[in-house]
């Protein structure tokens, strides 16, 4: 789904893949994405969003959560970017972050 109104935009996006047999390679059963963007136009400057989330039952379950916040600044005849990611993994009962 996307969405573009002014200086507003928006997108989301979902998927869902099963295994057609269970087990299946490596023990994968099923995963579903979620994605949800958006960004905002401030004329001089451009504000961006991101949010997703990637879960998979398998034998070992994996659960996925990524976010991001960004800015473009018109500069001259450039621009300047900046960005600031987190991604979470959550690997059954065990738990790692990585920046």
């Amino acid at each position: 789904v996307l969405y573009f109104g002014g200086p507003l935009a928006a997108t989301a996006a979902w998927q869902s893949v099963k295994n057609g047999f269970f087990g299946g390679p490596a023990g994968f059963e099923k995963q579903n994405a979620l994605q949800l963007g958006v960004s905002y136009d401030l004329g001089m400057a451009k504000l961006f969003g991101q949010y997703g989330d990637v879960s998979s039952s398998a034998t070992v379950d994996v659960d996925t959560t990524i976010v991001q916040v960004g800015a473009t600044v018109k500069a001259g005849l450039g621009s300047v970017l900046a960005s600031y990611g987190r991604a979470k993994t959550e690997v059954g009962a065990a738990d790692s972050t990585r920046k």
